[in-house]
């Protein structure tokens, strides 16, 4: 049995994205929305490749090598590819909760900004 976080109120994990005891933590969150995709989806916060912020909704599908995950991504609406070592506050979250589309938060920018290109989306 997979222990999982209280997801009515999810908890953001602490430890940095480097830290392996966090990184097995979160693959088994991952593997427990997989096992479970019409229950659980995974939010947390991803760096990209030109090292902008955006938080997303995911409902992984499997994993992939190096540490990656394809997923549905509810923001953008379509599969993409993850790597785990680029997110932070990683929880699980009931699907429930949860209405498509995902609108997608930019971090990186003011939070006025942020909030106007989220609601554009």
């Amino acid at each position: 049995m997979i222990a999982i976080p209280t997801v009515s109120n999810p908890v953001a994990a602490a430890a940095t994205p480097g830290d392996l005891r966090q990184t097995n933590r979160w693959k088994r969150m991952v593997a427990h929305a997989m096992q479970h995709a019409d229950d659980f989806v995974v939010q947390f916060e991803y760096r990209d490749r030109k090292g902008k912020w955006s938080r997303r909704v995911v409902s992984p599908i499997r994993f992939l090598s190096g540490g990656a995950m394809l997923g549905l991504c509810l923001c953008r609406e379509e599969p993409r590819q993850f790597q785990l070592e680029y997110c932070r506050n990683l929880v699980l979250r009931f699907a429930h909760e949860i209405l498509m589309p995902v609108p997608l938060v930019r971090l990186d920018e003011p939070a006025g900004v942020a909030q106007a290109a989220a609601g554009s989306e």
